[in-house]
């Protein structure tokens, strides 16, 4: 088991190498042939534990198919993580051209705003003085009135329409039942 691990990390060092050159190989299965004979070394002591053990796993093909499927099913699975990594990486470059895409249609309406605001702050103005809308001449007296004006004028109408309830209700007379609807009146525009 230990072997498949020597082996198996030397392959990930020879697959992840950016360039494979003589002495990457070299050095690779060095490694690799160096574990062997240490491990076959100390095999062959008889004061070892691992006494026999080399000459075991030499002849067994379980130890060989053992090495063949770990190293396999790890190429196999490297390479799908490589593959997925480089379609994450072209998918995240395309989101981000996109969003690139994006910012630069924003910015540009933004400048047509500024643009547009600017020049309505320096359009020329019309000097008809009427309304906007309709082309009449003459001024609105929502536009130019004051509030004090529109106050007066609201308060005299309210006065006007008392005045003509309690004129009304003297010309009628004495009449009890038109002099209490005439006074319900006059008290609900005097606000009481």
């Amino acid at each position: 088991m230990f072997s498949a691990v020597v082996v198996l990390v030397n392959l990930k060092v020879l697959i992840s190498s950016n360039k494979i050159e003589f002495w990457n190989l070299f050095w690779i299965f060095g490694s690799i042939a160096s574990f062997y004979i240490f491990f076959g070394v100390l095999a062959s002591f008889h004061a070892s534990e691992l006494y026999g053990v080399f000459e075991e796993l030499w002849d067994m093909p379980e130890t060989y198919l053992l090495l063949f499927f770990a190293g396999t099913s790890y190429l196999l699975i490297d390479s799908g993580i490589s593959a997925t990594n480089a379609e994450y990486n072209s998918v995240r470059q395309l989101r981000f051209e996109k969003l690139e895409h994006i910012v630069k249609e924003k910015e540009i309406k933004r400048e047509e705003t500024l643009r547009a605001s600017s020049y309505m702050k320096h359009r020329p103005i019309a000097q008809s003085g009427g309304f906007a809308y309709s082309g009449d001449t003459g001024n609105a007296p929502l536009v130019t009135d004051t509030l004090r004006n529109r106050f007066m004028n609201a308060f005299a109408s309210q006065l006007s329409i008392r005045m003509e309830l309690e004129k009304r209700k003297a010309e009628i007379g004495q009449s009890s039942e038109v002099n209490a609807k005439l006074d319900l009146d006059l008290e609900s525009y005097r606000g009481e």
